[in-house]
Formats: C-alpha cells, sequence, structure tokens
C-alpha cells in the first residue's frame, strides 16, 4: 500500500513540474518589448501613437532631449497614453567618445527635459548607437537597455524589408529596435505588431518586459 501511494506521490509531483515548465514557457517566450529612438518627430510619432492606440498596445520611447524640447506636446502623450519614455541623450552624440562628465550631461539634460515636460524622471537610457565606455556604465544613475534584435529600419528605410527581417529573426523574447522618425518605420511596425500578434506575441513596455524576461 506505502508503495502504490509513493508511486501517485511521483507522479503528481512529476506532473505538476511538466504543467508548471509548460506554463512559464508561455509566458517567458512570447513577450516583446518595441523601442523607438530619435523622436519625438512632429509628422511620424503622433500617427504612431494613433495606431499603437487603436491595437491597445504599449511601447518604448527612447526620445532626444532635443527633440523632446522641440515637441513637449508629443512627449506628454507618449507618456500620458501608457508608453514608458526613455532617455536617448540630448544631442545624438557618441557617449563612448566623450568624457564621463560631457557624457552625464548629456543624458541629465535630456531627463531635466523629459521632468519639466511629464513630471516624470525617466529610469531607463539607451546610448546613441548603443555606445558607451563600460567603465562609465556604473556611474550613470539610469539603466541601460540596449536591444537583442535590431530592425535595420534606419538603414533600410523599406517597409517589407524591415518586416521581413523582424520576423525571419524574431525568437522568443526580444527587445526590437525601431525609429519612429521614418514613415518606412511605422508602416512597418504596425505591420510586425499585427503578424505577431496573431503568432501568440504580447507586446509591452521595457518596464513590463524585464519583469518576465528575468
Amino acid at each position: 500500500m506505502k508503495k502504490i501511494i509513493l508511486i501517485i506521490f511521483i507522479l503528481v509531483i512529476s506532473l505538476s513540474y511538466k504543467e508548471e515548465k509548460v506554463v512559464n514557457n508561455n509566458i517567458n517566450s512570447k513577450y516583446i518589448a518595441l523601442t523607438f529612438d530619435d523622436g519625438p518627430n512632429n509628422k511620424t510619432t503622433p500617427r504612431l501613437l494613433d495606431e499603437l492606440k487603436k491595437r491597445n498596445i504599449q511601447a518604448t520611447f527612447f526620445v532626444l532631449g532635443l527633440q523632446a524640447e522641440k515637441y513637449p506636446e508629443i512627449t506628454r502623450r507618449i507618456v500620458n497614453e501608457g508608453h514608458t519614455i526613455g532617455n536617448h541623450t540630448y544631442n545624438h552624440y557618441n557617449l563612448s567618445r566623450l568624457s564621463f562628465l560631457e557624457a552625464q550631461n548629456e543624458l541629465q539634460k535630456t531627463s531635466d527635459v523629459i521632468f519639466s515636460i511629464t513630471s516624470i524622471y525617466p529610469k531607463y537610457y539607451r546610448p546613441s548607437y548603443g555606445s558607451i565606455k563600460k567603465n562609465q556604465i556604473n556611474k550613470i544613475n539610469l539603466k541601460l537597455v540596449r536591444w537583442t534584435l535590431d530592425s535595420k529600419d534606419w538603414r533600410y528605410q523599406n517597409t517589407p524589408r524591415i518586416v521581413k527581417k523582424v520576423l525571419n529573426e524574431v525568437d522568443g523574447n526580444e527587445i526590437i529596435l525601431m525609429h519612429d522618425i521614418y514613415d518606412t518605420s511605422v508602416d512597418a511596425a504596425i505591420e510586425i505588431i499585427d503578424k505577431l500578434t496573431v503568432q501568440g506575441y504580447k507586446f509591452v513596455t521595457i518596464d513590463k518586459y524585464l519583469q518576465v524576461s528575468t
């Protein structure tokens, strides 16, 4: 009798373990953080925001301080519509070519601009070109976010080619790099969202992505 009970117990534990692994796999392999750099742009960013709103999709926008200052209404809209706003430097300088004080100033100036417009200090930053000196990373009081999949939208500026690249390379959790300053990128982002949603992917902000993927 004890032997039978032991076998049943082992089977229950085994089945529970397998089910838990499947559930976790579903959660952790279908999240995508769409991230947009270099905006806001007064022509393309509002159209992108309109399309995201229609689909109830939240994304992450790494804004340039110079552009945020130029278009405060769009910057405010990004936050008001539930997207995460990040710091992409003020002038789009390559931080790896600057001293630490110069790099810090680029980021701090942008954070101050974002706060003056939205009353929110960004928690995340993406250095221009994804480039920063290794010995400076831990000195920056923001969380560094790069990407796992580069759409190359800035290079191609061709919607079908951008979509094809992303769909061919997407594999589970991804942080996708795009730019909200090109019409072709906006068109591609919309198509990518629609096609990957059908495949079961869920689009989230970088905050949520970091919670579920680590």
